[in-house]
């Protein structure tokens, strides 16, 4: 028997011809028209398994699934499926853990190195005629040294933590359950809570969005960062207030951010943020490496084939 797997995003050219070989034989990827609930329903209707990136799934089309097994995320973020609708349906749902670690990680140091040395000012001076050595290089500061506090300590900032011990910074972080000590120890890392790590240097978000952290990065969290401090958002856009934080730019209350994911995808043209010179943007993209595809690729169909064979799945990778 063909097992049946519904992708709900379209796929470019380039990203089928990197998903279709890696199709497990026993199984047909059929890939949606559109993200249109019609056209999702159609997809899904006779799917054994669904796999979306960060997508709202609608709970129609969970409802329109008849045979829907697993819901599999390409990502780790799971705000936008309705766990709920999964559990009454016995839908499980699965995540990609670990499998863009890397990536964004180097991407928040990257943005990190990118603020510390105003090199997206750096480079568009230059560009226009402007010569602006002594004004960049007053600006300017070295990543050593620095303390940076995580929020959020999973996967991906455990790669942070890793790359930036080569930079000599002092990092903390905070989570819900802190690590024990001799970890903690093996990993160059310190416990704080969130109000020491927002006198951080540099403060750097990996933490899921929901209920208890939408919004965390307000007026009020911004007031108490330092004003040579630098924010870097490469995990949900919700879990800052993005008024807020132009405010904050604009006023000098803080120094710079490097924001790569928005409340809004893609970004309003009225968004607050552009067009302020000392905030890096991008377009959701910490994650694309392009040499890390077939990786995640591999972790959601490896996951899917478990599943089919009633094999057991990586515990993290399962969510609820």
């Amino acid at each position: 028997m063909v097992l049946k797997i519904a992708m709900l995003q379209t796929l470019s050219p380039e990203l089928r011809d990197r998903v279709l070989p890696l199709v497990p034989e026993g199984f047909v990827l059929d890939v949606t028209r559109s993200t249109d609930l019609p056209d999702l329903l159609e997809v899904i209707g006779d799917a054994d398994y669904a796999v979306a990136f960060g997508m709202s799934v609608p709970e129609e089309a969970l409802r329109a699934a008849k045979r829907l097994r697993l819901l599999h995320r390409w990502g780790v973020g799971v705000d936008g499926v309705p766990l709920d609708t999964c559990g009454e349906l016995g839908v499980v749902v699965a995540k990609c853990t670990g499998s863009n670690a890397r990536p964004v990680a180097e991407f928040a140091v990257g943005a990190m190195l990118a603020c510390s040395r105003s090199l997206i000012v750096a480079d568009r001076s230059t560009k226009e005629g402007q010569w602006l050595k002594k004004q960049v290089w007053m600006r300017n500061t070295m990543l050593a040294g620095r303390t940076v506090g995580l929020v959020g300590f999973g996967a991906i900032a455990r790669k942070v933590a890793q790359l930036l011990s080569g930079f000599g910074c002092d990092v903390l972080y905070t989570k819900r359950t802190r690590l024990p000590e001799d970890e903690e120890a093996a990993l160059g890392v310190r416990f704080a809570a969130m109000d020491a790590i927002l006198e951080a240097d540099i403060v750097s978000l990996h933490c899921p969005l929901n209920d208890r952290t939408r919004n965390m990065i307000g007026a009020a969290e911004l007031d108490r960062m330092k004003p040579h401090a630098i924010l870097v958002n490469t995990a949900r856009g919700g879990l800052v207030d993005e008024d807020a934080l132009a405010t904050a730019l604009r006023t000098g209350k803080i120094r710079a951010a490097a924001i790569d994911v928005f409340e809004r995808e893609p970004v309003d043209a009225d968004n607050p943020l552009l067009g302020l010179d000392n905030v890096i943007l991008s377009p959701h993209i910490a994650a694309n490496a392009f040499d890390n595809i077939d990786n995640e690729i591999r972790h959601w169909m490896t996951n899917i084939q478990k599943h089919s064979n009633g094999e057991a799945i990586d515990p993290q990778d399962i969510v609820g």
